[in-house]
């Protein structure tokens, strides 16, 4: 009897559990999409040359179009003129070859396009989108509705009364609806997935459907391609709204340093400082809330890039930078003949004030103009007076007060200080920096872990890394090295690899898979990792593990770098090349993101091989 009664009360959760995979499968079978193969690269170029020839934009008479293959829904042509949607033509017929002479035949009916300037249609972007999958959507539930949608790779439809209209995820972007939508109003600052809200407006309008009205909505997955403004009737596959690179090589690398420090050149305002964020869709410019930290940071990156490019004009921008730093930055209650920090009148904190010095440690580097080296000093000296006992720092400081408060950490603060202190060190040799840099690096990485929690996490720790590779060879432990090979493997668990649900994102570091990861970790984590290895490679360490991760995450930050073919959707397009987008598909560009990508792209160019590019 006991027997059977343990029988029972085990077969009820076996039970349960049965019941929930089955509803799990039934779920994903009722969800998920069956995509369709679409075209190939061949016939989408031989459409995008019939578009082209059309256009008056090419003299060779286009390939025929054959293929009968039956598509799962509409085709659309869209034209782009400086980003803006000029002319979109859709057709629904069965199969491409239907499809796309209808839209070819509605193109020509177009009397406006040969109206337009020469000038103008030569700078047309022409993109072809086909739906190739179809599914519904739970759009009972808000928040599971926000996130049914791949971000940048599905569409949003309705339907009506027998009608559909479409948004491709084109316009998603153009609109700004993804990673935009709002689950909890108690948290404004925190978006996830798609504004369902928004887009539902959208597709009422499209539709002209009353507000009483229900919408019956699905997503869709499209296959698309766009022209390349390089090379005429060439047609390149997109994926998640941009041009995905094939092989990404030390050229390309080379390359995409190159583009990211010109574009910083061109967001320089006469003063010495940056445009903050930038907008690409409409070329606005934003320099409210400037980030002193952010400049001095951007200004490093432009002494690094001329250290190992030796492009006079990242050198001429580094010195209009540095010079802002040192006539702008410093309050008055703290610009004192011996101590001197960034910031404003009534606050400081003490990674600003080591991320200046960093950056005019560096300058004097490349160009031994000794003109900082007493503000340097000064810096350095008040970093000394802000470090405590145990080796941490106090953060905060007030010079309208001359208080400083060491309570209320800064997240990277105190690796920005040791590493100040280090290039510091590099360009002074004061002998009085060793004992303070060895206290910071040991309590980064062993004293701040100290205790029962710190078993069982790491912080971000990538300044810390940054750090112990500055300080070699004055100040070398392989505890450092240690440490820091735990930070990288830390991070390859969260490192998107080739076979994950989100595998052209390979490369780059997130939390979750229905979450846009944000492109600021890695090109911060790949600074951290190369100075790791070079911190494992002076105390004979391995480093396979870390140029994996460093290799994957430069072939990810060359893909999300904006190149000239992917700016179709931007007003600016010759602009825009060179930046680096908050998300993969939110288009708000802050100095810093491009800074710390092409910052690890510069100090990584060592470690990437050498071939031929072959990419678009």
């Amino acid at each position: 009897m006991d027997f059977v009664r343990n029988s029972r009360f085990f077969a009820i959760p076996a039970l349960v559990g049965l019941f929930m995979l089955a509803a799990y499968w039934g779920i994903v079978a009722h969800y998920r999409l069956a995509i369709s193969p679409g075209i190939d690269q061949a016939q989408a170029k031989a459409f995008i040359s019939t578009v082209k020839h059309s256009l008056g934009l090419a003299e060779v008479a286009p390939t025929t179009i054959a293929t009968r293959s039956p598509l799962m829904g509409p085709t659309w042509l869209t034209l782009y003129a400086r980003g803006k949607l000029l002319l979109r033509l859709r057709s629904s017929l069965p199969t491409f070859e239907a499809a796309s002479a209808d839209i070819l035949s509605q193109l020509n009916s177009q009397t406006m396009l040969r109206r337009l300037p020469l000038a103008l249609r030569k700078e047309l972007r022409i993109k072809l989108d086909l739906m190739t999958g179809r599914g519904p959507v739970l759009s009972s539930i808000p928040l599971a509705f926000s996130l049914s949608l791949v971000d940048g790779i599905d569409g949003l439809g309705a339907e009506i009364d027998g009608r559909e209209e479409h948004l491709l995820p084109d316009d998603l972007f153009r609109e700004q609806l993804l990673g935009r939508f709002q689950p909890m109003a108690s948290i404004p600052d925190f978006h996830i997935g798609v504004d369902i809200v928004r887009g539902a407006e959208l597709l009422q309008q499209k539709l002209n459907a009353p507000p009483s009205k229900a919408l019956s909505y699905f997503r869709f997955r499209t296959q698309s391609w766009v022209d390349d403004p390089q090379s005429a009737g060439e047609a390149l596959p997109v994926v998640r709204l941009r041009v995905p690179m094939k092989t990404v090589t030390r050229t390309d690398v080379r390359r995409a340093v190159i583009s990211g420090a010109d574009f910083v050149l061109a967001q320089m305002r006469p003063d010495g400082r940056f445009t903050y964020r930038y907008f690409p869709l409409n070329d606005e410019k934003d320099l409210r809330n400037y980030n002193f930290a952010r400049h001095a940071g951007t200004t490093w990156f432009l002494a690094v890039t001329f250290k190992r490019l030796r492009m006079e004009r990242h050198r001429n921008a580094a010195a209009k930078a540095v010079a802002y730093l040192a006539n702008e930055t410093l309050p008055p209650g703290c610009n004192l003949p011996q101590r001197a920090c960034v910031g404003g009148h009534r606050y400081s904190d003490v990674g600003t004030t080591a991320l200046a010095l960093v950056a005019i440690a560096e300058y004097h580097q490349i160009s031994r103009n000794e003109r900082y080296l007493k503000l340097a000093r000064r810096l350095a000296e008040h970093i000394l007076w802000m470090q405590k006992e145990n080796g941490d720092f106090c953060h905060h400081y007030f010079p309208d007060k001359k208080q400083k408060k060491c309570d209320a950490p800064l997240l990277y603060a105190s690796g920005e200080a040791v590493l100040a202190l280090a290039k510091y060190h590099a360009i002074s040799g004061d002998k009085r920096l060793l004992e303070p840099m060895e206290k910071g690096l040991d309590f980064l990485t062993k004293t701040k872990y100290d205790h029962l929690v710190g078993q069982f996490f790491i912080s971000e720790d990538h300044w810390t890394c940054i750090a112990a590779e500055a300080a070699i060879p004055a100040v070398s432990k392989l505890q450092y090295a240690k440490f820091c090979g735990e930070f990288v493997r830390f991070g390859l668990r969260a490192q998107i690899e080739d076979d994950d649900v989100q595998s052209d994102l390979a490369g780059t570091f997130n939390v979750a898979p229905f979450i846009a990861p944000n492109n600021a970790p890695p090109g911060s984590r790949t600074e951290a990792n190369v100075a790791t290895y070079h911190v494992q490679k002076h105390h004979g360490l391995p480093t396979t593990e870390t140029e994996e991760s460093i290799l994957a995450a430069v072939r990810y930050l060359v893909d999300q770098m904006i190149r000239p073919v992917n700016t179709y959707l931007f007003a600016k397009p010759k602009v825009s090349v060179g930046a680096m987008m908050e998300t993969p598909v939110r288009p708000v560009v802050r100095v810093d993101y491009v800074q710390h990508a092409a910052a690890a792209l510069v100090i990584a160019l060592p470690l990437i091989p050498q071939q031929s590019s072959s990419t678009p």
